[in-house]
């Protein structure tokens, strides 16, 4: 296989795919701004963390809060609603524990490709793989976003 992993989760940035990206605004916040019913199920989802920061952010007129922390060596990020409700959990996670069906597609598809970044991502009704790519053609850099199942289908694919 062609694919190279490269990178330490400590060296990695967390870029944020969720419900509530790329729109309207966003913008970190103190905690004492998160709304109480989301700072309450925060803290019985995960009682005892560091957070490492908290965003507001607003897309099509609907605002959510990403929480952002680090739970037993791991990089997560949790999205809610004003109201409190859990919308996405998303976990950053070392490329070689993608399933194998995932790195085949990868290697096939995208051989010239280095994988980046690997965040698992849940939702109430679905769980997929958000992976970034990165290739250098004549010097210059190419980054593409993969969305896949666990099965190695690809949902959405983007370039940069």
């Amino acid at each position: 296989m062609s694919i190279k992993l490269y990178g330490s989760m400590g060296l990695l940035i967390l870029v944020l795919f969720t419900t509530c990206q790329d729109g309207d605004g966003e913008r970190e916040i103190q905690g004492n701004l998160v709304p109480p019913a989301v700072r309450t199920n925060f803290e019985k989802a995960y009682p005892n963390v560091l957070v490492e920061e908290y965003t507001e952010e607003k897309e099509d007129g609907v605002v959510c809060y990403e929480i952002e922390f680090v739970s037993q060596g791991q990089k997560i990020v949790v999205v809610y609603d004003q109201a409190g409700n859990l919308l996405e959990t998303e976990t950053l996670i070392p490329p070689a524990n993608l399933p194998q069906a995932i790195l085949q597609t990868l290697s096939g598809r995208f051989a010239k490709f280095s994988i980046e970044k690997v965040e698992l991502v849940e939702k109430a009704d679905d769980t997929f793989f958000e992976v970034e790519l990165n290739s250098y053609e004549n010097n210059v850099p190419k980054l593409v976003e993969v969305t896949l199942d666990s099965t190695g289908h690809i949902h959405a694919e983007e370039r940069k």
